[in-house]
């Protein structure tokens, strides 16, 4: 193709206003101005006191505070803490019955 039918095909699908979110099936989408992050794969969602866990298998599992980006995850909250609220509602994460009441702990790998 060339570089002029590349640059037009470029501006033809920038103006249709048409974008795509690719992420785990049923959290890619983004919710207003909200993105979530994901840690190996998995979306990262938040408890109530804003530390950051990720569903494997319909468990929760905290992220280590060692992880390297682990203040990414936290200041991530703090700063789209709204748009989280509004994303997690449409977005609930699945969790096993047996884990639904449970808080989310550490994977022991």
């Amino acid at each position: 193709m060339s570089l002029a039918k590349s640059a037009v095909l470029a501006a033809a699908v920038a103006l249709s206003g048409c974008w795509a979110d690719v992420g785990p099936a049923g959290v890619g989408v983004r919710a207003e101005s909200y993105s979530p992050l994901y840690y190996e794969g998995n979306a990262i969602y938040y408890d109530d006191v804003g530390e950051p866990y990720y569903i494997v298998e319909g468990a929760p599992y905290y992220v280590p505070q060692s992880h390297p980006y682990y203040r990414t995850y936290t200041n991530h909250y703090r700063v789209h803490r709204d748009g989280y609220g509004h994303w997690y509602g449409r977005h609930r994460p699945a969790f096993h019955d047996r884990y639904r009441a449970s808080r989310p702990r550490y994977r022991r790998r």
